[in-house]
């Protein structure tokens, strides 16, 4: 079983820089690290960002698995097609929590009605299980995680009905993520602070 390391914060506060220096220490010569992006570009700046991180992971020999849903399947499928054995040993930085809800509740239904209850529930599950079943995966497997998310919970309450939906789900999600982790990491203005 691996190391699961949590790292939160505010949004542009230096969380993916000091994931990815955490998961170049983790590296060691008989390991395989794989880059999950989580977020999908729908316009210029998302691939902007986008760009700044592989820009910045240039020179590294990680590997990279776009996906925000099904990630124990999408990393079998991606270890198999690229001979990976499944017994290596993986270092995954998941980047990030806060694009793989946001993807999975517009997954299904991309007139996503936060009114409708049942439609609530139905993704909450779902967002729950995925991210349950990721956990567990890991767990079961030779693996360390690095997990980046966004403490939004920090930035007020959203005066529309889909912000509050989102950030109590992401709340949820974080709670479950930092109560399973063995490390977690507030990050605020570049500056890291070790929580657990």
């Amino acid at each position: 079983m691996g190391k699961i390391i949590f790292v939160t914060g505010g949004v542009s506060s230096g969380k993916s820089e000091f994931a990815e220096n955490l998961c170049s220490q983790l590296e060691c010569r008989d390991s395989v690290v794989l880059y999950v992006a989580t977020s999908i570009p729908f316009d210029f700046e998302m691939e902007q960002k986008k760009a700044d991180h592989q820009l910045r992971r240039k020179d590294k020999s990680w590997f990279t698995i776009e996906a925000y849903k099904s990630i124990p399947t999408e990393i079998g499928e991606f270890c198999y097609s690229n001979s990976i054995e499944r017994s290596a040993r993986k270092v995954i930085l998941l980047d990030c929590v806060t694009m793989m809800i946001s993807n999975l509740i517009f997954d299904r239904n991309a007139e996503f009605d936060v009114d409708d209850v049942d439609e609530r529930a139905f993704v909450e599950k779902k967002v729950i299980m995925e991210f349950k079943t990721l956990l567990n995966f890991v767990k079961s497997e030779n693996i360390d995680i690095i997990f980046v998310t966004n403490e939004i919970g920090l930035g007020g309450i959203s005066e529309n009905k889909l912000g509050r939906y989102f950030a109590n789900l992401e709340g949820k999600v974080n709670k479950m993520i930092a109560s399973e982790s063995d490390e977690a990491y507030l990050v605020v203005s570049g500056i890291h602070i070790k929580i657990k």
